[in-house]
């Protein structure tokens, strides 16, 4: 008896040591990555999340091979990364509209997104009644389950119809960027009552309003030379494929010629990349728009110079911001784990993903929806917290003696009431 029970207890922890050793990836865990968010729950076997501005600012591959998603039991997912450009389709709701009356005679309206609400938003388009259309207007946008606890989605868009130097400025989308309740609350800030909306559209996430995330990249830097030059730079990860200057003045107009650095004979010499662009860019309330983008796609340096012939008559405290475009990705992933689940990235050392059979698995693009339940990024998580996230959902060595000590007691007990039976 006692042979065999040891027997069974060698092969209890041989077996439970394998599973521990099969949940771990063979080379990386979660706390060799530098950020990390938990993954919202969903009921399919293929699960996706886009590669947001969040991530896009830690990536630190170009090709993305640094994001991996983990299961609860630190169980490494077969994970496909791929680009988002084909399957993407327009999606729009016309919402109801009820005129309100804010504090101090403010207009608003409440958009009722019906009881089919469970898309998520991805920005609203207002439009207006004949000879009612704003010059100039900020609005805040707010949504709400039940009419009553309201909270802001964006508290200050703004929305124009006028004429800029020959050129009619349109601006009449308001991206909300976010996960919407059934109403949704537009209040004009500006409190002009004669104002009047004829219609409003929502479009959910797939509204192929650009295929770019928009980052901001920061200011121009003043460079020593040639005159009148000013750089920038952006971090590693995925190349930018278009950039916009974004000025503080409305009037701001900048024309000159792109550059990037290359090494020539061992000196750094600036190649002229694109001539003679010129960039107009048009902003109200730090908002853009009007502008012309750049195309940058075959830029493959992290400096680049731009060389502006009407940079005397902009005020260094005003210089442009820089707007870089890029690409939209997505993660595909096989929830063959255990929830929940926590996509990583970050490391510059990660090799790509293992993606298994997931391609084949996707079968068209018109039925992706039916096949792949789209996630959203709960919460941020930095290194420290994926060390101590990774650490929790560890079995300790004191929980499995105890286990085993219970496995081998209910064996023997067993045992022991089998012995009576047949002696009986």
């Amino acid at each position: 008896m006692a042979n065999r029970t040891s027997v069974i207890l060698g092969a209890l922890v041989i077996s439970v040591h394998s599973l521990s050793v099969s949940a771990e990836p063979a080379s990386l865990n979660m706390n060799d990555f530098a950020f990390g968010a938990e993954l919202a729950p969903a009921g399919t076997a293929l699960r996706r999340f886009p590669v947001t501005p969040v991530i896009i600012r830690d990536i630190q591959r170009r090709d993305l091979g640094d994001i991996r998603v983990y299961d609860g039991n630190n169980a490494l997912m077969p994970t496909l990364v791929r680009n988002m450009d084909g399957q993407v389709t327009v999606s729009q709701q016309r919402l109801s509209t009820t005129p309100v009356r804010v504090a101090g005679k403010t207009t608003g309206y409440i958009l009722d997104r019906s009881s089919k609400h469970a898309a998520s938003v991805q920005s609203l388009l207002l439009r207006w009644k004949r000879n009612k259309a704003p010059n100039l207007l900020t609005i805040r946008v707010e949504h709400s389950a039940d009419k009553k606890a309201w909270r802001t989605l964006v508290e200050s868009a703004t929305v124009s119809n006028f004429n800029f130097e020959g050129i009619w400025l349109i601006q009449n989308h308001i991206d909300i960027n976010n996960y919407t309740e059934r109403y949704i609350r537009l209040t004009f800030l500006d409190r002009n009552p004669s104002l009047s909306l004829a219609s409003v559209s929502a479009y959910n996430t797939n509204r192929k309003i650009s295929d770019y995330w928009w980052i901001h990249a920061g200011k121009l830097q003043a460079q020593d030379s040639p005159p009148n030059s000013f750089g920038f730079s952006i971090r590693p990860g995925i190349d930018p494929e278009m950039l916009k200057l974004i000025f503080p003045d409305i009037n701001s107009i900048i024309s000159g010629s792109l550059y990037t650095l290359e090494s020539l004979n061992g000196e750094l010499r600036r190649k002229l990349v694109t001539g003679n662009f010129v960039s107009c860019s048009v902003t109200l309330n730090n908002k853009v728009v009007n502008s012309r983008p750049v195309d940058i796609s075959q830029w493959h340096s992290p400096d680049w110079l731009i060389v502006a012939d009407a940079v005397k008559k902009i005020h260094a405290d005003n210089l442009p911001g820089v707007l870089l475009a890029y690409p939209r990705y997505e993660v595909v992933f096989a929830a063959a784990g255990d929830e929940p689940y926590t996509a990583v990235w970050g490391n510059a050392a990660a090799g790509q993903p293992v993606s298994g059979d997931i391609a084949g698995r996707i079968e068209s693009g018109e039925k992706i929806r039916e096949n792949i339940a789209e996630l959203r990024l709960v919460s941020i998580l930095d290194n420290t917290k994926l060390t101590e996230l990774m650490r929790s959902r560890q079995t300790s060595w004191l929980e499995v003696v105890l286990w085993l000590f219970a496995a081998v007691i209910a064996a023997a007990a067993v045992g022991f009431g089998y012995r009576r039976t047949v002696s009986a």
